[in-house]
């Protein structure tokens, strides 16, 4: 396997796991006002002057502009894994953990009081819910919405209507034998039939079990309706206009600490010109474009009232394999892949421009903002062809020269 690439981003994660984050850290790519403060005489004495603050500290609302808003509020479906909906999801949905600094699972301990691994033989998780956790129409959070998740998620569940359910990823549900409740259903405990070592990333914006299984997993949040978008979590849904606007207030019945922002307007705004534009306008407050380029830049660079900077961000690319999948199955294929991929070319064209000072991770597993991450792996630093072909050979492949590769005198195709 090939290291991820680093590369800028205005966000902190790929899966922020809160919007109130990505306001505070926008204001690191746009601010508005003058560098230098000035002074104002009042009453005879003389006070800084500075410039007004982006977005307010404590209370108001906040104007947030998207190239595009969700169509659905599920993330796990297909339609909705999108950066914009996971961000939207992670407020308004229940969470058990929540990606950290240094991308770090940290657990959200206003939903649950604890997760632990009880035992490796077989692999088993106990969760014990904060028994004040409630949805916004005062049902209780419990096992129902766990086990919810795991049915619709582990792959083969049908919708209320009989059509499979989308699901973006089977990945970990998939691995759980059991998932039984106890203590009135706020302890959760899972078995695993196959080990699964990222199972802190499972049960993320636990959708509402008593709504979904009335209006169902592929289609029922995808329009506000009365009722429907009950909150887990800091925020909930007061509107929505699908593709255009939707409004998010805080959750009255929130039991955690109080979000800093009352309310928070996110609104559909493509282009960079008119990103630009509604930035320097003040028409919003916060621009979260779903492509950061030089171009975006360039123009916000350009304009008399907004000041830009780039830093690192810990978005990535990486490649990982489906192992029970042939022909991938095979340590000498996934070995031939990743000797193939120019991994430096893919830095210089999607990260450089952006930032000279991006590089290529060197580690297998780890990215360079989380704990047990070394720069000291080796054996995939440059793309070598010839390894590449060599071992694709040794299993099995051929080629015409030209590039493409048959198995077993079949083309070969690989779904990325």
């Amino acid at each position: 396997m090939t290291g991820p690439v680093r590369r800028p981003s205005p966000s902190s994660c790929d899966r922020l796991r809160a919007l109130a984050v990505l306001v505070v850290l926008s204001l690191v790519g746009a601010a508005c006002g003058s560098a230098t403060a000035t002074s104002t005489h009042v009453g005879g004495s003389t006070r800084p002057h500075q410039p007004p603050r982006l977005v307010p500290t404590k209370g108001g609302t906040v104007t947030v502009a998207l190239d595009q808003i969700p169509t659905t509020l599920n993330d796990h479906t297909v339609a909705g894994d999108t950066p914009a909906g996971r961000m939207l999801a992670s407020v308004v949905w229940a969470q058990v953990f929540r990606v950290g600094p240094g991308l770090t699972p940290q657990l959200d301990t206003n939903v649950v009081d604890s997760a632990e691994v009880v035992s490796l033989q077989p692999q088993t998780v106990v969760y014990q819910i904060d028994p004040r956790a409630v949805w916004s129409d005062g049902v209780p959070v419990t096992v129902a919405d766990f086990s919810y998740a795991w049915d619709s998620q582990k792959g083969g569940a049908t919708d209320i209507d009989g059509t499979p359910d989308s699901v973006a990823s089977t990945l970990g549900y998939r691995d759980i034998a059991s998932l039984t409740g106890s203590n009135d259903g706020r302890t959760v405990t899972v078995v695993f039939h196959t080990p699964f070592a990222d199972w802190s990333s499972l049960f993320d914006d636990l959708l509402p079990a008593h709504i979904a299984e009335a209006v169902g997993w592929n289609h029922g949040f995808d329009h506000f309706a009365a009722g429907v978008f009950v909150s887990g979590g800091p925020f909930e849904v007061q509107s929505w206009q699908p593709g255009s606007e939707i409004v998010l207030t805080r959750n009255p019945r929130w039991w955690g600490s109080p979000p800093s922002l009352d309310k928070i307007v996110v609104r559909a705004v493509s282009g960079d010109a008119e990103l630009t534009s509604a930035l320097a306008q003040g028409h919003v407050q916060v621009a979260y474009p779903a492509a950061f380029d030089q171009s975006f830049m360039a123009q916000a660079s350009s304009s008399s009232v907004l000041q830009t900077q780039v830093g690192l961000g810990t978005s990535m690319l990486q490649l990982e394999f489906n192992v029970r999948r042939a022909p991938v199955n095979v340590t000498a294929v996934r070995q031939g892949i990743a000797h193939a991929i120019d991994r430096a070319g893919i830095v210089e064209q999607v990260g450089q421009p952006e930032d000279h000072s991006v590089w290529e991770d060197n580690h297998h597993l780890f990215a360079n903002g989380e704990p047990g991450y070394a720069d000291d792996a080796t054996g995939y630093e440059n793309a070598d062809p010839v390894v590449s072909a060599r071992l694709l050979e040794q299993s099995g492949f051929a080629t015409d020269g030209d590039g493409s590769w048959t198995l077993h005198g079949k083309p070969v195709t690989l779904n990325l």
